[in-house]
């Protein structure tokens, strides 16, 4: 009867943790919603405004993470380890997961500007790769989420490409020829002379 009571017990308590992992499934794919809005709302502002923004967004973005991070790690919170339990750990957890996916969508919707900002900034192209990885072993994010989470690990180059794998949003460069590379220049076809009986000056 004991052993049945204890089993009982840990079945109720796993089932209780799945309902609040459910909930918080649910509105973080809210907030999710109206961060992917904001970010469609970046691409519809011209070219100084929009980097403007993006560098204020991506200021704030990339010190929440790099500070979630060392919060995390001093709470002792494991992603993959840690279960997931309603609290202000969570709280941080979800801080830095909302983030992450938000610098994801940065990513994959303006991946030149993303990219050329994470190029000169080696700590926020690393902060992100780890948030990517971190985010994933959680276990906590919803599908959708986890789909963002690929694509990302594919555009920085954290995973393999998949065959079919395409950035629409990316901006194709066309390769600069260099001088040995322009072509050659033609040359100019001489003029034929047409043969045929020539005029002489006793006929004219």
């Amino acid at each position: 009867l004991a052993i049945s009571i204890s089993a009982l017990t840990i079945f109720c308590g796993i089932a209780e943790a799945n309902e609040e992992l459910t909930k918080f499934q649910k509105l973080f794919m809210q907030k999710r919603i109206e961060q992917l809005g904001a970010v469609k709302n970046i691409l519809k502002l011209d070219e100084i405004k929009r980097k403007t923004l993006l560098d204020q967004i991506t200021n704030k973005l990339f010190q929440v993470l790099s500070t979630g991070r060392t919060d995390l790690d001093n709470e002792g919170f494991v992603a993959g380890t840690t279960e997931f339990s309603p609290g202000p750990v969570i709280e941080k957890v979800s801080l830095v997961l909302e983030n992450t996916c938000l610098a994801c969508d940065l990513l994959m919707r303006l991946p030149d500007e993303t990219s050329d900002r994470l190029k000169v900034n080696s700590a926020w192209d690393t902060t992100l790769k780890w948030a990517i990885v971190w985010a994933e072993n959680t276990g906590f994010l919803d599908e959708s989420s986890r789909t963002l989470l690929n694509l990302a690990s594919q555009e920085l180059g954290l995973i393999d490409r998949q065959a079919n794998y395409v950035n629409p949003y990316r901006k194709e460069k066309k390769p600069v020829k260099r001088f040995e590379e322009l072509p050659p220049k033609k040359k100019k076809e001489k003029k034929k002379l047409q043969k045929g009986p020539k005029m002489t000056h006793g006929e004219l």
